[in-house]
């Protein structure tokens, strides 16, 4: 068992070396993929699990499939008037930022079932959020 000194030892010289010694554990670990490809092998797969089940939460909590890059840039690119006036709303002048207050007003009245079904999907995420910490604490 190591005593506090010794610890605080430890602690010290990792804080001043902590560059070094990251460099040293990347060359070992980039060591080990390059010879053994069954652990590289290992190493896609968690990688591809990771996506995986990052997916299937989406899809569970019916958020969709996340756009490629080329979509999402599609997207950018015919909205890009839109996005960049509501981006920054409350840093603009005072008559913009009512032109679009307005815009989303008149949006909130032609499509109240789609905000109510956002503020649903809010509170129920709030909820979760509390009860997990309820749960945790």
């Amino acid at each position: 068992m190591a005593t506090d000194e010794q610890n605080e030892k430890r602690r010290a010289y990792i804080d001043a070396n902590r560059e070094k010694i990251n460099a040293q554990r990347r060359a070992r670990r980039k060591r080990k993929k390059q010879s053994d490809p069954e652990y590289y092998q290992k190493y896609l797969e968690k990688g591809r699990e990771y996506t995986r089940r990052r997916y299937q939460e989406r899809m569970a909590q019916g958020l969709g499939p996340v756009k490629t890059p080329a979509e999402r840039r599609a997207y950018y690119a015919a909205n890009r008037d839109r996005i960049n006036e509501t981006r920054h709303r409350w840093y603009i002048r005072p008559e913009v930022r009512d032109k679009i207050n307005a815009r989303i007003r008149a949006d909130r009245a032609a499509n109240p079932e789609k905000y109510r079904e956002q503020e649903r999907r809010k509170r129920a995420r709030r909820r979760e959020k509390r009860e997990q910490s309820q749960v945790d604490g």
